[in-house]
């Protein structure tokens, strides 16, 4: 009945779809384009992993500090400048530099949604059953549609379908921050 869990739901939805694409779909193409070797790749991937971690460990920190809608919303536009940085380039060191951004700020983003999903469910388990399928719907849909475009058109065309999702967590934040304001006043 809560209007915001279903926005927790959508963020959760589009994040697990750009995080599987990314790890899935992004290494590839650099690989298959030259712009990394083999090597290269598996390290980042390491050194994203490592990323995330201290992402996961500072949005923990910052709780004490901001509501989790404000962490929400600050890690979902780190996410997407980093993944504007991605998108826009092909020179070695800024995609390094936009994966670990991205890595940072996607990792905040799944724990604190949970978090704040529960608490508006007030424990429910069904409701939990509900918010995490939305999530990992998103997880399996997203990287179906990418790469059937991909196979039909090419990756710089499916990657559209990762910005258009980028946009949507961003959008479904604000609202997520902007529905907690209108509350405050109601």
């Amino acid at each position: 009945k809560q209007k915001e869990f279903y926005i927790v739901g959508a963020i959760l939805f589009f994040y697990l779809g750009i995080e599987n694409c990314v790890n899935g779909w992004f290494i590839t193409y650099f690989k298959s384009i030259g712009i990394m070797s083999e090597m290269y790749a598996s390290n980042l991937v390491s050194v994203v992993w490592l990323l995330v971690m201290l992402g996961r460990i500072t949005t923990a920190y910052l709780s004490k500090f901001m509501t989790a809608k404000r962490l929400i919303l600050m890690n979902c536009l780190g996410a997407c400048v980093f993944f504007l940085l991605l998108i826009s380039t092909k020179n070695l060191f800024v995609i390094t530099t936009a994966i670990i951004g991205l890595g940072f700020f996607l990792a905040g983003i799944y724990p604190t949604c949970v978090s704040e999903g529960g608490a508006l469910i007030q424990g429910s388990s069904s409701g939990m059953s509900i918010l995490l399928a939305m999530a990992a719907l998103g997880g399996i849909v997203a990287p179906q549609i990418v790469g059937v475009i991909a196979d039909s058109y090419s990756l710089e065309v499916a990657i559209t379908i990762l910005v258009v999702s980028v946009a949507l967590m961003v959008l479904f934040s604000l609202m997520l921050v902007r529905k907690r304001k209108t509350a405050n006043f109601q």
